[in-house]
């Protein structure tokens, strides 16, 4: 488990999967937590997100805008769930 409050940077290319579920919400800064999450998947790593966790669809709009421009690309997973992939 990692805050990302606090961690401000992961190691870069390491994690093949990474669960954010209850993340975004609840941090500060929800693009430069995303670019830290991005960075820290390795090569066509899989980051899951919690689609309901983002209160409005402004939200939701811009987190998805700020993973595709990190390189992440959309998967379909579930309602409830996203999931991007890493190139």
């Amino acid at each position: 488990m990692i805050d990302l409050s606090v961690d401000k940077e992961l190691p870069r290319n390491r994690f093949a999967a990474i669960t954010a579920f209850g993340v975004f919400a609840y941090v500060s800064d929800v693009d430069r937590a995303a670019r830290v999450v991005c960075r820290a998947l390795a090569p066509r790593g899989v980051l899951f997100i919690e689609r309901s966790q983002l209160l409005n669809p402004e939200q939701r709009q811009g987190l998805g805008l700020v993973l595709r421009r990190s390189g992440l690309r959309p998967l379909r997973v579930a309602a409830h769930v996203a999931a991007y992939r890493a190139t």
